[in-house]
């Protein structure tokens, strides 16, 4: 299938352009980033085009014979898809609860019923004025990018070993082989149709018939109003009360207070959009972090990130950019030893408690800029921007030091607080608890407030009480 000719012209009108998270863009320095990718892309279709010429006008006949096989099996792959994730994610998965399943008619319709197919006009990114919301947008376009990249990721999770020595024993080597290797051909010809189709004419195709779906994934919070938020602070309090007053209190009787999971439900028609939808909601749980908490902000934010626009942008660039992230990180050696430290890290970069939407960028074009540098991969760095390029790749490196040594201090915090947790007797206080007092009295209020909702919610009240004492004598 000839490549479309028109290439360079609909790839211009992405919305990434003049995002100076990279390089080339926003009046940033260095060689341009967006249509490295480009090029990139062009390659990679070329390629797709030489290994799947045959089959990409056959496709929609490849992806009838895929749900010919699954039909039998549908209740069982639910299950081993879930149980693949918990297997690659299971670490941060604790306090999630993950539905994957396949979708009952018109079900992925009525999710995704409230989805635009683009920003209304007067909310579109070139016609807003605010700085501070032009910085969030970017910061969280970019975040939606890597998103749906790690979601594209996918054909990893599909062809661990794990997922396939459990699809082998479901329908034996035979079917199973063709099975995966049948959804492997799908995933390839439908990343060379994200950027083969012209993206209004894609946009146009899914809003006119959203039945034409493969896959989507609803994150959801509990919902709770101001009072019942208030109503959980007193109780806390009150539980904290009487922990001091009873050392016999029964835990159990905190559940209500601390319930309320969040939710992701991942909906796809076959094993491989299973994965996609779950990996995508898992990231897009941890993005929610950057999303502001200023109802009217949100609101906007939302708008210029999550339409139909966006996700068929995102599905093209989405998987260099996380790519060239997860290379990255992967260079440290704690990539090794540190179960899920992308996501972590992803997670960190993402909160605006870590970094302001204008460090984050930044922190990103460091990057973006250095990664021929920090990749070793020195043959493809632009001699124009050979000073540029060592610099941001000293800066990136040295970020991410510090990034991942937070991480690692965090998770060790959190794990020494639930290997103590219950061995000691309530209020009891051991001599690195009681130096530890004596430190918490040096605290500021904001990095207080931040340890007391982390015991909370690791339940250790022995601590929370005694952080709150602290913050009441403020």
């Amino acid at each position: 299938m000839p490549i479309n000719k028109k290439f360079d012209k609909w790839v211009s009108e992405a919305s990434l352009k003049d995002n100076p998270a990279f390089p080339g863009e926003g009046g940033t320095k260095g060689p341009n980033y967006l249509e490295g990718v480009e090029k990139k892309a062009s390659r990679d279709l070329q390629d797709l085009s030489r290994r799947y010429g045959q089959d990409i006008p056959r496709f929609m006949g490849i992806v009838a014979k895929v749900k010919a096989i699954q039909e039998p099996y549908k209740a069982e792959l639910e299950k081993i898809a879930y149980d693949v994730m918990m297997d690659m994610y299971g670490s941060i998965l604790s306090d999630v609860d993950l539905v994957v399943k396949f979708p009952k008619e018109s079900e992925m319709q009525d999710m995704m019923k409230d989805v635009n197919p683009e920003p209304p006009e007067e909310e579109k990114l070139k016609a807003l004025q605010d700085k501070d919301i032009i910085s969030k947008i970017q910061r969280i376009k970019l975040g939606r990018n890597i998103v749906q990249g790690e979601a594209k990721n996918a054909k990893k999770a599909l062809n661990s070993d794990f997922s396939l020595s459990e699809i082998e024993k479901l329908m034996g080597k035979e079917e199973a082989d063709e099975y995966i290797s049948l959804l492997n051909k799908i995933t390839d010809i439908a990343s060379f149709f994200d950027w083969q189709i012209p993206m209004e004419i894609q946009k146009q195709m899914w809003e006119r018939d959203r039945s034409g779906f493969s896959g989507t994934v609803k994150v959801e919070w509990p919902e709770r109003d101001k009072e019942e938020e208030e109503e959980d602070s007193k109780d806390a309090i009150d539980i904290l009360n009487d922990i001091e007053k009873n050392q016999d209190f029964d835990l159990n009787d905190t559940e209500e207070v601390f319930d309320g999971n969040p939710k992701i439900t991942a909906l796809g028609t076959d094993y491989a959009m299973l994965l996609h939808e779950a990996i995508k909601g898992i990231y897009q749980s941890i993005l929610s972090a950057a999303i502001p908490e200023d109802a009217e902000k949100a609101e906007i934010v939302l708008m210029n990130t999550d339409s139909f626009a966006d996700e068929i942008e995102d599905l093209r660039y989405g998987p260099y950019i996380a790519a060239d992230l997860r290379d990255f990180i992967n260079t440290f050696p704690e990539s090794n030893s540190i179960p899920n430290l992308r996501e972590y890290v992803f997670g960190y970069l993402v909160n605006e408690e870590n970094l302001s939407d204008e460090a984050f960028l930044k922190t990103f074009n460091d990057i973006l800029l250095g990664i021929p540098k920090l990749l070793g991969k020195d043959s493809e760095i632009d001699p124009n921007y050979k000073a540029e390029i060592e610099a941001a790749a000293l800066r990136a490196k040295d970020s991410m030091k510090k990034i991942i040594r937070e991480i690692s201090d965090m998770i060790g915090d959190y794990e020494r607080d639930a290997a103590s947790y219950g061995s000691e007797e309530p209020g009891a206080a051991s001599g690195s608890d009681q130096s530890q007092g004596a430190n918490l009295s040096n605290m500021g209020k904001d990095e207080l407030q931040k340890m007391l909702d982390k015991a909370l919610d690791s339940r250790d009240f022995a601590k929370a009480k005694e952080i709150s004492d602290i913050l009441n004598n403020l």
